[in-house]
């Protein structure tokens, strides 16, 4: 699924997303609904300034960064998609399918039914027969304009949300906010890992509710800030990132970005 496009030399490096991959579909969506997350996602993208392609963080148990390309939009794309909050909501699929196939030996399966509190059932890529070996639940949440700290909320909200379900499968949580851009990734969760077990006051009988989940942060090591053309990893708040600022985790920056001799932000040394 994933396809790549070439990119300009001048660009800041990095692995390459190209929205237009969603357009072949997957076993639990179809090409035009693929093609629909897409162009709700470049929607978003386009709303937020961006210009193609732009490097996208992703952060959480996973750190990597991509460039995301697009096709430009057209006036008439813009016009179905004038609700931002809607287009959020499906562009955030998009993104997270890429994502999915990209981190991971998973795909989309299905999608799921509204009050199990989660979005999509995965299986494996090379699954002959995926309708019938579910490997993980997918819970997805979209942020048109917002930071690492509604980013790490959000995640923890989502991942309390998944334990209505209390079935036997991980359940992997992806944020996607598209002013930075970036995305969260939580590491699939068991659900004896989010959820505990009570006895019911009145029948004695087991019931599941969503117990104290693991710390979004617990899994994030320090997160500095990049921008999209510069060679300097920041501090949250530092004069360079008037422009930009695309957070990322400090073991993740320091292996292609030099600390800003302005803000002096952490080095790995300092971390041990």
């Amino acid at each position: 699924m994933v396809a790549t496009d070439h990119v300009s030399p001048d660009r800041p490096s990095g692995e390459h997303l190209h929205l237009k991959a969603l357009r072949t579909g997957a076993p639990g969506i179809t090409p035009e609904l693929g093609a629909t997350f897409g162009q709700a996602a470049s929607v978003c993208l386009e709303d937020r300034g961006h210009s193609i392609p732009v490097m996208t963080g992703v952060i959480g148990d996973v750190s990597r960064t991509f460039l995301l390309a697009w096709d430009k939009t057209t006036a008439q794309a813009r016009r179905t998609w004038n609700d931002l909050q809607w287009a959020t909501e499906f562009g955030a699929y998009g993104i997270a399918t890429l994502l999915v196939h990209a981190l991971t030996d998973l795909t989309v399966m299905k999608r799921s039914c509204k009050g199990t509190g989660f979005d999509f059932c995965l299986c494996a890529k090379d699954d002959e027969q995926p309708l019938f070996q579910g490997k993980a639940r997918l819970e997805v949440s979209g942020i048109l304009d917002g930071d690492s700290t509604l980013l790490q909320a959000r995640a923890r909200q989502k991942l309390r949300q998944t334990a209505v379900s209390n079935g036997t499968l991980p359940a992997y949580v992806i944020v996607v906010e598209f002013s930075e851009p970036c995305s969260l990734c939580s590491p699939p969760k068991l659900p004896e890992a989010i959820t505990k077990t009570k006895a019911s006051p009145d029948t004695g009988a087991k019931l599941s509710e969503p117990s104290t989940v693991p710390s979004v942060e617990a899994k994030v090591d320090s997160i500095v800030y990049v921008t999209r053309t510069g060679s300097k990893y920041h501090r949250a708040g530092c004069t360079s990132l008037s422009k930009s600022q695309i957070p990322m985790t400090l073991s993740e920056a320091v292996k292609r970005y030099a600390p800003c001799s302005i803000c002096k932000p952490p080095t790995l040394d300092e971390k041990k």
